[in-house]
């Protein structure tokens, strides 16, 4: 079977306006690549080969679910050379799109992951019943990788407080910045419709008001807004709510006093 090339690669051959890609993403099953000789490095179900300029990193496909269902969803409308690989077919705009999506909610690659999916996120339409299916194994994926980083930490009051170092200097602060009367723990009801649409500014105020009280709390300065709301939607946050920040990110601002 024809490898798929995924990654800043396709994005570029997807769309000019992509940033600009360093290396090659493909993922190929273990027989289709056996000819490659021994890799530079190794790690589960990854290879990577060094290039004269970059190098090439190979998803083997065999005991990856996610990485099997993006074969056989890529056709062969378009397909490009890859070095030492050859011919491989381009993931489509709405694979890149998910598969940013399920890594974007991770410490690795943050900012580069989060204007990935900004980029893509205009670009697509509707996921098909295919594509969620794909998202639900990359996520899946994703979550076992990283698991290191999915227990919510107390420093916001947003999942508790128990490891709030002043509640009475904290409170004060969230007073400061929007919210006399706090709902500690608020986080860890997931967002749900009503949040993406109705609700959606009222969350937005809130996801602004917590990034500034710890950026104040942690840092000294509500200078590293930006810095404490990438902690919210990396290590802070429950899963559900930190897909909702990594979406509504642009929308974000500190809150006004």
């Amino acid at each position: 079977m024809t490898p798929v090339l995924f990654g800043s690669r396709a994005h570029a051959a997807r769309s000019p306006e992509a940033r600009a890609p360093r290396d090659w993403d493909v993922i190929a099953r273990a027989e289709d690549v056996a000819y490659l000789g021994p890799p530079a490095r190794t790690w589960p179900n990854r290879l990577a080969y060094d290039l004269p300029t970059s190098y090439l990193e190979i998803v083997l496909a065999d005991e990856m679910p996610w990485a099997t269902l993006l074969l056989e969803l890529t056709t062969d409308e378009l397909v490009v050379d890859v070095p030492l690989v050859g011919p491989a077919r381009v993931a489509d705009l709405t694979a890149l799109f998910v598969l940013k999506t399920a890594h974007a909610v991770y410490p690795v690659s943050f900012y580069k992951s989060l204007a990935d999916y900004h980029f893509l996120r205009p670009r697509i339409g509707p996921l098909p019943r295919t594509h969620h299916a794909l998202l639900g194994l990359a996520a899946d994926t994703a979550r076992t990788r990283y698991a290191e980083s999915l227990t919510p930490r107390s420093e916001s009051c947003a999942t508790g407080l128990s490891t709030v170092r002043d509640w009475t200097a904290h409170a004060e602060l969230h007073a400061r910045h929007g919210t006399t009367t706090l709902e500690p723990g608020w986080a860890l009801v997931p967002p749900d419709a009503s949040t993406l649409g109705r609700d959606r500014a009222q969350a937005i105020r809130r996801i602004a008001e917590e990034a500034m009280v710890l950026a104040i709390e942690l840092r000294g300065s509500p200078a590293h807004f930006r810095w404490a709301l990438r902690v919210l939607a990396t290590r802070f946050l429950p899963l559900p709510w930190r897909y909702f920040v990594v979406d509504a990110w642009p929308e974000i601002t500190p809150p006004t006093t």
